[in-house]
């Protein structure tokens, strides 16, 4: 029996990304080589979603609501300055009425025509804010009768409609006319008062409540890592144990690609089930949560046409890198591809130089960016593509041309490791202080000016430290301020392998 998108099998268990519909254990095979999550996952992420839509229509049922009270109260103003006119009018010539009633008349008409119009957008703003309420209201309502506790095909679609096609405020400003009566215009003769008895308008919006939320998800959650990943051409991906001796759990053979280099990639991952390796016009992947996981490749010949430096991958499927179009020389570019339909968009550009980068996930969806070379820190806002610079110099750091530093982001605090002194340097973000870490560089190897490096963070109280031409890995504890070597190796670490926290 074939499974449809209505009827399928056996349970539904696993959600395509790719195809954004679910599947059971039978249908699995159609999507082999897509993006897919367990169906508890997808429902998470469903029921995050749900929260947030409600929780954007009750802010934009409650901004309207607001707008039209701002409206009443204001056209209550002009109501009674227009009141106040008249009267002022009948005052004015109630001396000399008989011989200035034409232009008294004149001027009635001419403020009430001021008025009328005024009345008629005043009514026409209630009447579409009214439309509006009750609109946002009712997808309110709709929302709220959600049942997050189990799924339903429907409610996702739902949830997916507002998704892709989310609801924007852009209503039109109402714009009153406000007639005064200009009475420094009048001189002394008779004459000259009934000419120069005139009335000026000034506009004024009348809604200056704006709604600026924005339609806004969960965090990327941020758990500590658990493995180190190993690749190399020759032995596949090793997975090690961080808090188990290092021993190998898992090993993998090697994906029918063949990198020229791997350093770039050398990156913690927030999805913990997703592996990738670029090389040329392919990438390969792999969800290391299947029972028996294994690499898929898919062609992307847009890649052919980039040399990226840094990547990182997130929950959903979304690899970020940096870098920039073969040729140019300054890897100062942001670039997103999804693991879906592969295509590679500019997102983003750092000024200046930028090179050699380390990337992480902090809260609030920032990405953080910390330079080699001449160190530098960024943030970078992965839903609105803001980008934010924490210090362009970090005080302390050698500006040596000479000196070569590499740095990560880890929590508040940026640790920065260069080939001169100081070597070892720890930068309060919050506090702009830095201070000077012991690094001995006779027991831990450490880079000089010619070859790369790389520091990892762990999410939690360590950072690694990777060399190339080691035969070790080197882990410095945050909390306790001590360097240890917590994992040794035959061979030496070069260019062609891949480091990975995860």
């Amino acid at each position: 029996m074939n499974c449809t998108e209505n009827n399928h099998v056996s349970s539904l268990n696993t959600h395509c990304k790719y195809c954004k519909t679910n599947i059971c254990h039978n249908c699995e095979d159609v999507h082999k080589e897509h993006y897919t999550i367990p169906i508890d996952q997808y429902q998470e992420e469903l029921n995050g979603q749900s929260k947030a839509i409600s929780n954007y229509l009750e802010s934009y049922l409650k901004c309207l609501k607001e707008r039209k009270l701002f409206n009443d109260s204001f056209f209550t103003k002009i109501k009674d300055k227009y009141e106040k006119q008249v009267e002022d009018v009948d005052k004015l010539f109630r001396d000399f009425h008989d011989q200035l009633h034409v232009k008294q008349v004149e001027l009635k008409r001419e403020l009430k025509s001021y008025y009328e119009e005024n009345s008629e957008k005043y009514t026409i703003c209630q009447s579409q804010l009214e439309l509006d309420i009750a609109s946002i209201d009712e997808k309110f309502k709709e929302m709220s009768r959600i049942d997050t506790t189990q799924f339903n095909v429907d409610q996702s679609r739902l949830i997916t409609n507002y998704m892709e096609n989310p609801i924007v405020d852009n209503k039109s400003k109402t714009f009153y006319e406000l007639p005064t009566l200009d009475f420094e215009a009048i001189g002394n003769k008779f004459e000259n008062r009934m000419t120069k008895i005139k009335i000026k308008s000034i506009s004024k919006k009348a809604c200056p409540i704006k709604f600026s939320e924005k339609l806004v998800f969960d965090d990327i959650p941020i758990n500590k890592s658990q493995n180190l990943y190993l690749y190399n051409r020759t032995t596949g991906l090793e997975v090690l144990g961080l808090f188990d001796e290092f021993k190998v759990t898992q090993v993998q053979s090697s994906p029918a690609i063949s990198p020229a280099s791997l350093f770039p990639y050398w990156q913690t991952m927030s999805d913990q089930s997703l592996l990738y390796l670029i090389a040329g016009d392919k990438i390969a992947y792999l969800n290391n949560k299947k029972n028996d996981p294994t690499w898929i490749i898919k062609q992307v010949p847009q890649l052919c046409e980039y040399e990226f430096r840094s990547s990182i991958s997130d929950n959903k499927g979304n690899i970020y890198m940096i870098g920039d179009k073969l040729g140019s020389g300054s890897w100062s570019n942001i670039y997103t591809m999804s693991i879906g339909n592969f295509e590679i968009k500019h997102i983003g550009t750092i000024k200046g130089y930028s090179n050699w980068q380390t990337l992480s996930f902090g809260s609030g969806s920032w990405l953080y960016i910390c330079s080699g070379f001449k160190t530098n820190v960024l943030k970078f806002n992965i839903k609105t593509y803001q980008l934010e610079s924490l210090g362009s110099l970090i005080p302390i750091v050698s500006t040596s041309l000479l000196n070569t530093s590499y740095s990560c982001y880890a929590g508040n605090l940026i640790f920065v490791i260069s080939n001169i002194e100081p070597r070892f340097i720890e930068y309060n973000i919050k506090l702009n202080r830095s201070k000077i870490l012991e690094l001995d560089s006779k027991v831990i190897p450490c880079h000089n000016y010619n070859n790369l490096a790389k520091i990892l963070y762990d999410h939690d109280q360590y950072i690694y430290y990777f060399v190339i031409g080691a035969k070790c890995i080197s882990r410095y504890n945050i909390l306790q301020n001590e360097w240890s070597i917590v994992h040794k190796t035959d061979k030496i670490i070069s260019v062609t392998q891949y480091f990975s926290l995860s």
